[in-house]
């Protein structure tokens, strides 16, 4: 299978597709896919009389630190468990790690620090009953499985205060008294839970503003025009569009994701051309010339695959219900690209309202005419105008980070109007990874974004490959709080329209 053409973003070895809506990051629409709006809230019963008693299963969702009899001794990390209600008395658990801030062997004190990782299933509780007492202890009768590796048991919940519990194996409550005597204070015992601060995958926006919807289709051969052409467009009169292709690592093969905000009504056509330059000269010119041609007709460019040498598929998408036309402008640079310099190119294409939708593709061959003819192959930054956005962009330019330090930037970036919409910017061959930034004049939203430390293809514990069933529960767990994935699997932000955070192709046209 061929891969797509200078992909931005690679997740797993896989290319994952950018995306540039409407609003802050698109100016080929007035308004976003999903408006910026927050869900429409009914409002409350005129008379909605004395609250529901709550359910068993609700006295025991939210965050809590699961024991370890070393803590303290060799570290300060503890597995946090976050329990979410599946019926009115079951509860699945989802296990992430968190620490300490400070470790004075053998004390923990301080704040919880998150790894930040993707929770993996763990603690599963069931047919919980009513609660009981015994010896002064109230206990809950439960069936619990205490990892996915382990047959559910008979299990005693014994509350030890208003905001600690423990589980006990077996079904004789005579035992209780005696059994907690034997464990170690609740932080320091496997068995036993401590209600905390909120977990890091447990987190939500401080405003919801729509919820994601997800499909994964099996991964089509990008060669194949017509088919990928069909499954785009299939969907795409469904409001998908395509948020990755061909994610590795899946064992069942649905590697293609589509993503919609569940409140849009935008449906989506795809075209796709053939493009077949003379020499790799004038790839580049072809390219610009085929954008222009497709722009004409309503078509902003999407993406592009080598499917071999001089032989290229350019696939084009349009907003059903936003219709533009689309025009293309490019600048260059030498091939070690100063950062000021960048900017300052940048902010001058932004200022006459063109958006940067490609940089890292190279002029080849013979222009004299570039730079005097004194640099080999240098680099082009190609720049979308919309006739449906009338503001202008700005752009800045941070060094590499790593993503607990992005996590601070990218929301200290968004207060002052500037959303992520590339990792991937490389000025020389030691330079690389860096992270641009981009304001737009017409988008007064402040999206909120959300970063983990590690991919959403990564393997559980009990697992070497990602299962397909372990990505919908950890995409699942996110979108009900409201966040989207952004094509930088680590970042998820709470508007559609900030899903893009790689360059070189778009996902919103």
């Amino acid at each position: 299978m061929n891969t797509l053409f200078q992909s931005g973003l690679l997740v797993a070895s896989a290319l994952l597709l950018t995306a540039c809506g409407g609003g802050g990051d698109s100016q080929t629409q007035s308004a976003p896919p999903d408006s910026h709006t927050p869900v429409p809230d009914p409002g409350p019963d005129p008379d909605p009389g004395p609250p529901p008693a709550p359910e068993t299963a609700d006295l025991f969702v939210g965050s809590w630190l699961q024991g370890k009899s070393t803590l303290g001794s060799t570290n300060c990390i503890l597995d946090q468990i976050v329990l979410t209600k599946t019926a009115k008395n079951a509860l699945q658990g989802s296990l992430e790690r968190t620490r300490f801030e400070t470790h004075n062997k053998p004390d923990c004190t301080g704040g919880l620090v998150s790894e930040r990782k993707y929770a993996i299933d763990n603690l599963n509780l069931k047919n919980i009953q009513a609660a009981e007492t015994a010896d002064g202890y109230t206990y809950h009768h439960v069936t619990a499985q205490r990892q996915p590796s382990l047959d559910p048991a008979a299990y005693l919940l014994v509350k030890t205060g208003s905001d600690s519990f423990c589980l006990m194996q077996g079904n004789q409550p005579s035992n209780i008294k005696t059994w907690i005597e034997t464990q170690n204070t609740p932080l320091k015992s496997y068995n036993c839970y401590t209600r905390s601060s909120e977990a890091f995958t447990a987190i939500k926006p401080g405003k919801k503003i729509d919820q994601p919807l997800y499909l994964f289709e099996k991964t089509i051969n990008t060669d194949n025009k017509t088919l990928f052409v069909n499954q785009l467009n299939e969907l795409g009169r469904k409001g998908y569009v395509m948020l990755a292709h061909n994610w590795q690592g899946l064992r069942e093969n649905f590697g293609t994701v589509f993503i919609k905000a569940q409140s849009s009504q935008d449906t989506f056509t795809y075209v796709a051309s053939d493009l077949t330059p003379a020499d790799s000269a004038s790839y580049y010119f072809d390219w610009f010339n085929l954008l222009t041609a497709q722009g004409k007709q309503g078509y902003a460019f999407n993406y592009g695959v080598n499917v071999s040498t001089l032989k290229y598929i350019e696939y084009f998408i349009k907003n059903d219900q936003k219709p533009a036309t689309y025009s293309y402008e490019r600048t260059y640079f030498q091939p070690v690209t100063d950062a000021n310099d960048l900017i300052a190119q940048l902010n001058a294409l932004g200022s006459k309202g063109c958006r940067l939708i490609d940089f890292g593709r190279y002029y080849t061959g013979s222009h004299p005419d570039i730079f005097d003819g004194k640099q080999n192959q240098p680099k082009i930054a190609t720049c979308m105008n919309s006739s449906t956005h009338h503001g202008k962009y700005n752009y800045r330019f941070f060094s590499s980070r790593t993503n607990t330090q992005l996590d601070s930037l990218i929301n200290q970036q968004s207060k002052e109007g500037y959303r992520l919409i590339s990792s991937k910017i490389s000025l020389s061959s030691t330079s690389n990874d860096n992270h641009l930034f981009m304001k737009d004049s017409e988008d007064t939203f402040l999206p909120e974004y959300k970063v983990f430390s590690d991919s959403i293809v990564s393997p559980d514990l009990n697992s070497s490959e990602p299962v397909l069933a372990d990505i919908k529960n950890r995409l699942s767990a996110q979108s009900q709080h409201g966040w989207f994935m952004t094509q930088n699997p680590n970042v998820y932000s709470n508007s559609a329209v900030a899903i893009q955070t790689e360059l070189n192709a778009s996902i919103y046209p």
